[in-house]
């Protein structure tokens, strides 16, 4: 071969490796904008652009016979892996978004096979590395400005913390960290005209990680500089050190006085003072190249350093550090005691669990999502682990998770093989990089964004020092890859004309125009048949239809299809609470119950498995459904008592099982349709602290109080405990329900132990202005001279109250009292409480109450 044509051959090298480097700067740039591709319409669709490139980069290194650079080790762990996904198809959790890890895996490694050919060399690294940096500080500047001014810039505004378009602020936090490194590198860079601009839009970097407030971030940063420092020779430290100080302590000294409060009360002076000590670092930077700022540049350093310190004292000094906690208190409530970090040690153990049940090849893509709710130990939603390492064990098993190591394994090794031969700046850039995403992914989710992963396989191409290579391919293995790349990209294809098509069919739906929703989603379920998302919609439309024209054909077909749904996503708890409406409304009354079984499994934390199965049986089958709708309130029940005994119930905070205004509601219909009135009336008292049930209990409620002639719940403790009694002061461990002759009464106050307005109270909403009621109770005390105080509050919407009082002596003799009194004839007054209490400072009292009743006068007997 002539010189002349192998110039040629490398020349079209060097444009083809040119091309293929701004392909991937693009996709991985567009990634960190458009939330890392985090969503399936953008996932699908980036998916389809890179099989896309590479099958016509393919035909052209196999028409131009060009040089193809691969490594057998990693090709073959590669390959070992996405067999392990595929073999996981067969048994996912969810089978859709099993196959979509698939794709996600496949997109990497094609990305990987075109970087090994490309960044390799340090000009296309230089450019996408460039490319990495601007985008990012672009994302940060976006996250900055959508903060402070409130607006939202592509999507980038979303509450107290900066998002940014990264959709997730530790993944948000993690890349302005990396991209500050990569800063840095360029700044170094003697090359480059005005090195220093680096420096500035680095300094944007740092504001916005610690407007993100990402703790385990802000615990890594450290540590990753201090390694590296350790990279590199003595001789440079110190000034790196002083050069990184530099750069972070005017962000760290602004940052908390912007980030709190509004534009009005940030105090402008402070920030223009701040931003004057910025704006002179960046002048020193500028000049730090002259001889005279050379020689002292250690001084320079030292008297500049104590200039932003004292700065920052001032500005710290003269704020108001109660506006600045919710930047401090991120990064000072860092314990094992915060209940974030507990959370997750949680998530570890329900991982674990999972894996335990799906050892050898795991849940398939997807599957914690999938199964978490069956095992979690409290009630949270997350469809990630937070541990990116556990999840690939969970969705992978053992198997793939070994894989996994292996590709970490070859990644760290060729990075250092490649650092200790060079000690260049570039290798210890990207060992910076590749560490800070093996540590952060312990304790969060990086690696699910498309993009983030991505990243990881073009680390492991460009950590190769010296691969492999092959003079042109070879026809057999050119149609193989052809044959496999084309049918990569068919399904690629498919599922994005699927999802535009279920897309538009589910907004039709919410818009209630069903025929154009049928159509478009049954066009969705032909080029994306597994979908069960789509399937369950169209399965409701189909039984809506069959309702509608009492057409069983339509009933059938929506049958098929939520039973085609159930069994692409066995374990989604939802898609049972529809098949069981469907069979409750056909009468298929045990089959609707044991559907319902599986749903309680699925999820048995969920109130909407109780809720919706049992509302179902009450609404559509009315009395013959009630024995089934018993039976799923007495699960919920169940559950609930499990999770009062729960070690874990701290972290629930008010969403409890047991305290649920569905559940109560539930059991305050079910009472009342069984005639235990007394019991209704303590559900759905419960239910009135939950506006959606408001209303309908206060119906019910009217209808108990006209047939029990009874105002009170709960007057007599019949459930055994304080249901919708409210203690009222301090010391309810004092205050118990206790035995007497087989019937509970409230020990309201302890002899010798000193009250502080001491008693219970309950808030009734049913009841008439202008009329009389009679307050009756059963009491005696263990002293022949106890004192109550019965208290009515008229409440309304003002606030205002209309107050009434009587006290009550109390003896050793057990009788009923009673108090009669008149409401104010106030219609805005639409509540009443009802107080039953110890006067203050009252001793030796040991007073005990029960069968509390409140009743009109014209209604009693």
């Amino acid at each position: 071969m002539s010189n002349r044509k192998r110039n040629k051959i490398a020349s079209q090298e060097i444009s083809i490796f040119k091309l293929i480097t701004y392909f991937i700067t693009i996709i991985i740039c567009a990634g960190l904008i458009f939330n890392g591709y985090f969503f399936e319409s953008q996932s699908l669709f980036v998916s389809i652009i890179i099989t896309a490139f590479f099958l016509v980069n393919l035909i052209i290194f196999y028409r131009q016979k060009l040089v193809i650079n691969y490594d057998k080790k990693t090709i073959l762990v590669s390959i070992f892996f996405i067999m392990i996904n595929i073999i996981g198809l067969f048994s996912a959790s969810n089978l859709r978004d099993a196959l979509l890890n698939v794709l996600m895996i496949s997109n990497a490694i094609i990305l990987y096979l075109l970087a090994i050919h490309s960044l390799r060399e340090r000009t296309n690294l230089d450019i996408f590395l460039k490319g990495l940096y601007w985008t990012t500080v672009f994302v940060a500047s976006l996250g900055l400005l959508s903060y402070i001014f409130g607006i939202n810039i592509l999507n980038s505004y979303m509450n107290s913390r900066i998002f940014s378009t990264l959709e997730y602020p530790n993944t948000a936090a993690l890349f302005f960290v990396f991209s500050i490194f990569i800063g840095y590198y360029f700044m170094k860079d003697s090359l480059l005209k005005q090195p220093k601009i680096f420096l500035f839009s680095s300094s944007i970097l740092f504001f916005a990680f610690i407007g993100t407030k990402s703790r385990g971030v802000f615990l890594l940063f450290p540590l990753l500089l201090l390694v590296f420092v350790f990279l590199h020779s003595k001789e440079k430290r110190f000034k790196i050190i002083s050069d990184f100080l530099l750069l972070i302590l005017p962000s760290t000294i602004i940052a908390p006085v912007v980030f709190n409060g509004t534009f009005v009360n940030r105090g402008l002076n402070n920030i223009l003072i701040s931003i004057a000590a910025l704006v002179i670092l960046f002048i020193f930077y500028y000049f730090s190249t002259r001889l005279l700022v050379r020689k002292y540049f250690k001084f320079i350093t030292v008297v500049t350093l104590l200039v932003v310190v004292g700065v920052g004292s001032y500005l710290v000094s003269h704020q108001n550090l109660s506006t600045m906690n919710n930047v401090f208190s991120r990064f000072t409530n860092i314990s094992f005691e915060d209940s974030s970090v507990q959370a997750r040690f949680l998530f570890i153990k329900d991982a674990l669990k999972i894996v335990k049940d799906n050892l050898l090849f795991g849940t398939g893509g997807g599957g914690w999502n999938a199964e978490y709710r069956a095992y979690r130990s409290y009630l949270y939603f997350t469809s990630e682990v937070h541990n990116n390492y556990l999840q690939v064990l969970v969705e992978n098993g053992i198997l793939g998770f070994v894989a996994y190591l292996g590709l970490w394994f070859l990644l760290i090794s060729n990075l250092w093989r490649k650092y200790v031969s060079e000690k260049s700046d570039s290798s210890i850039l990207l060992t910076i990089i590749t560490l800070g995403l093996m540590l952060h992914s312990f304790i969060d989710f990086d690696l699910t964004y498309p993009a983030v992963y991505f990243l990881f396989w073009l680390l492991i191409a460009v950590s190769l020092n010296n691969p492999q290579s092959l003079k042109g391919l070879r026809k057999g293995s050119f149609t193989i890859g052809i044959v496999s790349f084309a049918c990569l990209l068919i399904i690629n294809t498919s599922l994005f004309i699927g999802w535009n098509y279920g897309n538009h069919g589910t907004r039709s739906m919410a818009k209630n125009n069903f025929p154009d929703a049928i159509g478009k989603l049954e066009n969705s379920i032909i080029f994306d048949p597994i979908n069960s998302a789509y399937l369950t919609n169209l399965s409701q439309l189909y039984f809506e239809k069959g309702i509608f024209d009492n057409s069983p054909e339509y009933k059938e077909k929506a049958i098929d299809k939520i039973n085609k749904a159930i069994k692409y996503s066995p374990t989604n708890f939802e898609w049972y609470l529809i098949k069981t409406r469907f069979l409750v409304e056909q009468r298929q009354y045990e089959e609707a119950y044991q559907t319902a079984l599986k749903a309680i499994n699925s999820a048995p934390f969920e109130e909407a498995v109780y809720y919706d199965t049992a509302r179902n049986f009450i609404d559509v089958s009315g009395n013959e459904g009630m024995t089934y709708a018993e039976k799923i309130v007495k699960f919920a029940a169940e559950e609930g008592k499990k999770i009062r005994e729960n070690p874990y119930e701290k972290f629930w905070g008010g969403n409890k099982l047991y305290s649920s205004g569905k559940i109560a509601f539930l059991e305050g219909q079910l009472f009342f349709e069984n005639k235990q009135y007394y019991l209704a009336q303590t559900k759905f008292a419960q239910a009135l602290g939950f506006k959606e049930f408001v209303e309908e209990s206060k119906q019910y409620l009217q209808k108990s109080y006209a047939l029990t002639d009874n105002y009170v719940a709960n007057g007599g403790f019949e459930t055994g405990e304080l249901s919708v009694w409210t203690l009222n002061g301090s010391g309810g461990n004092n205050r118990k329900l206790v035995k007497v002759n087989d019937n509970h009464w409230l020990n309201i106050s302890k002899e010798n132990i000193e009250t502080d307005s001491w008693g219970v109270y309950q808030l009734l909403y049913a009841f008439e202005p202008g009329q009389k009621y009679d307050v009756s109770f059963d009491a005696f005390s263990k002293s022949d001279n106890g004192e109550m105080q019965l208290i009515i509050h008229q409440l309304g919407v003002d606030g205002g109250i209309a107050q009434k009082t009587t006290k009550v002596m109390v003896n050793k003799e057990t009788k009923k009292y009673n108090w009669i009194f008149q409401t104010d004839n106030l219609n805005d007054k639409h509540s009443l409480r009802v107080y039953f209490l110890i006067p203050n400072d009252a001793k030796a009292q040991d007073v005990y109450i029960k069968d509390i009743k409140m009743s009109k006068i014209e209604n009693r007997k």
